[in-house]
């Protein structure tokens, strides 16, 4: 799935982008009620989602090893892969904070990451979805 994105049906559903979640600063207890409050949202989108596009910076460092990946934000994670065995597709662009992601989100979560814009026809119109920084 890596370079396209495969066709979004929305069935009269909504496509939903959020970006700039910098889990993980400024702090522990900071960032544990954004994520509270982001699984708040995923929740709420939830039944109107044709697909959730995440467009950069999601976390505020993520550096992934071969073997490894960073602690924590694991009720997020856990949401995401909930809302994957749903069937809702989810749409990681990497942004300049966790740009050094690897295979984690696409063997584990069933999540394409991408680091390079897409283009994207949604009907009415072209977009360009892509990395930020």
């Amino acid at each position: 799935m890596q370079g396209t994105i495969a066709d979004l049906p929305l069935h009269g559903k909504k496509l939903f982008f959020a970006s700039d979640f910098h889990l993980g600063a400024p702090s522990f207890e900071a960032s544990k009620l954004r994520e509270q409050r982001i699984i708040q949202w995923l929740d709420y989108v939830t039944e109107e989602a044709a697909a959730i596009f995440l467009v950069g910076d999601i976390f505020d460092f993520w550096f992934e090893y071969k073997e490894v990946v960073p602690k924590g934000h694991l009720p997020f994670l856990s949401k995401l892969s909930q809302l994957r065995d749903r069937g809702i597709p989810i749409l990681f662009f990497t942004g300049n904070h966790d740009l050094w992601m690897k295979e984690y989100f696409t063997q584990e979560l069933g999540i394409p990451v991408y680091h390079s814009p897409l283009e994207k026809d949604f009907g009415r119109s072209w977009r360009w979805i892509g990395p930020r920084g």
